[in-house]
């Protein structure tokens, strides 16, 4: 990897990189919702080298992450970049594994982009360098030039409008002005353009005073009639820079016909398709929103206009069908009757699929406490059996408390004296150690603020028995990492869709940040 000359540019852009970025600008600042953003799409990632094994080896090389996500050594005092040959001595002494095994795992990593090889300045170096939304060890910061290389990953979890100020401010700084998918915004849309990314309301010149009853079908007509002006801010019949990519020649237009608005860009694999056809405000709601993909797409697009502007729609038989479920599913019917609990229909499904899943998550604890602590691997293997122990300390919501008192729900302190009376005695410091480690690895969710906050244990850890049911509140909270307990993959969709399509808007916001 040529060293690249950095020479940043402070004074430009210095709201954002305040907003953004660490004091010296060598990282991104990643907000909690992004974080367990991440870590819901963890396994995700991990899962496309198909091999449950190279999980565990990837997990083990994460304790040799230095904060820049390079692979370094960690047990000498003179820290050096993990060469080939040090990486296949360590998993080798790790896991009793062959040469072969470790070539076959590398290959695979570099293949998916989870763990690739730089040049370094000199000819015979290289540094191995690991995707973050595998492991981060930055943990709330990101390293700036970990865009270069996994930019496709990243704006997976980091908000869309941070993602592009941040490319941005990288191309700058990096001299890297390649063509990077992004979502550069205009200066005078790019307020607008934030809240709709968040789902948050803001004030529109169209917007009604009052309420305003439509129907269907004229509430449509407005929207595509003053939607992207409006609500989006653009210019009508100017060109100006798109705000889908990175654009100095002022490539993007909205023209009116028919008095429907529609957004059109000029580069060939932009937003407009190989019809040209261009997008509607729905359209571009969706986008925006990061719901494209998603089969209600345009009800919840329409849904969030209509809370801009003000109006209520009728129900109509074109609207009742639009919120129909796409396909019945007759398991639907325990969740209309009681949409707190939801069954899994699991039964008969082997603990071992769950528990591969659950090891995964327990195993980060201890390279966690690992890094920090390379000889001390006795306790390393304690937080492991913690883990395991506060599995028997949940109510119902998943939430800890002290069976062996019948206390309600316990906090901070409760847990800490609960782990201090436990077979495993631990000292009130490394309960604290532990609980934080905890929720790093997503083993634990913090609920509320340090003085009033739950704590919540993840379900898929519960490996001596079949949980045949989840609270809402659990499946909102840990989202894709409880699909494993799911009966099948078709069942933990249909139940993410009848949250969407039934649930509040706090409902549909965790969603989208956990169960995609």
């Amino acid at each position: 990897m040529a060293k690249t000359v950095v020479v940043k540019q402070r004074d430009r852009f210095i709201a954002d990189r305040k907003r953004f970025f660490t004091a010296d600008c060598n990282y991104i600042k990643i907000s909690k919702k992004d974080i367990l953003k991440k870590f819901g799409l963890m396994s995700l990632a991990t899962r496309r080298m198909n091999n449950s094994k190279y999980t565990e080896y990837l997990m083990y090389l994460a304790q040799f992450l230095n904060e820049e996500n390079k692979l370094v050594a960690m047990d000498c005092s003179k820290k050096y970049k993990l060469q080939k040959e040090d990486i296949v001595e360590r998993l080798i002494e790790g896991f009793n594994i062959s040469e072969k095994t470790v070539e076959n795992f590398l290959s695979a990593a570099k293949k998916e982009n989870l763990l690739i090889r730089e040049k370094c300045d000199r000819l015979t170096e290289y540094v191995y360098i690991m995707n973050p939304i595998a492991f981060n060890q930055g943990y709330t910061n990101l390293h700036v030039e970990l865009l270069e290389y996994f930019s496709e990953d990243i704006k997976k979890f980091i908000s869309p409008y941070q993602y592009d100020i941040c490319l941005k401010i990288f191309c700058v700084d990096y001299n890297k002005y390649k063509n990077i998918d992004c979502l550069s915004m205009v200066d005078t849309t790019r307020y607008n353009v934030e809240k709709i990314i968040n789902g948050e309301m803001f004030k529109i010149e169209g917007a009604f005073k009052e309420t305003k009853l439509m129907s269907w079908n004229k509430a449509k007509e407005l929207f595509e009639r003053r939607g992207i002006t409006e609500v989006i801010g653009l210019p009508l019949n100017i060109r100006f820079n798109c705000i889908f990519h990175q654009d100095e020649n002022e490539l993007a237009v909205v023209i009116s016909n028919n008095k429907k608005e529609r957004y059109f860009c000029k580069l060939d694999n932009c937003v407009c398709g190989t019809e040209y056809k261009g997008l509607d405000i729905f359209d571009m709601i969706a986008k925006l929103m990061g719901i494209e993909n998603e089969d209600d797409k345009f009800n919840l697009a329409m849904e969030y206009l209509a809370n801009l502007y003000n109006v209520q729609i009728e129900k109509t038989a074109t609207s009742i069908f639009n919120e129909a479920p796409s396909e019945s599913d007759p398991k639907l019917a325990s969740l209309k009757e009681n949409d707190n609990i939801i069954e899994l229909y699991n039964e008969g499904k082997p603990l071992e699929s769950i528990a591969v899943e659950g090891d995964r998550i327990k195993s980060l604890i201890k390279n966690l406490y690992l890094k920090d602590n390379p000889k001390d691997k006795e306790t390393a293997k304690v937080f492991e059996d913690v883990t395991e122990y506060l599995t028997y300390n949940m109510d119902n919501s998943n939430y800890i408390i002290d069976k062996d008192t019948n206390s309600d729900i316990i906090g901070l302190a409760g847990i800490t004296n609960l782990l201090a009376n436990s077979k495993h005695n631990l000292s009130k410091d490394l309960a604290t150690t532990y609980i934080s480690l905890a929720k790093k690895a997503n083993i634990l969710y913090q609920d509320g603020t340090a003085k009033s906050a739950k704590y919540m244990v993840n379900p898929i850890l519960v490996n001596d028995k079949l949980i045949t049911k989840l609270s809402k509140n659990t499946f909102l909270t840990f989202g894709e990492q409880t699909k494993a307990l799911f009966g099948n993959e078709a069942w933990f969709n249909n139940v993410v869709a009848y949250y969407k399509q039934n649930g509040s808007r706090e409902d549909i916001q965790r969603l989208n940040k956990a169960a995609k």
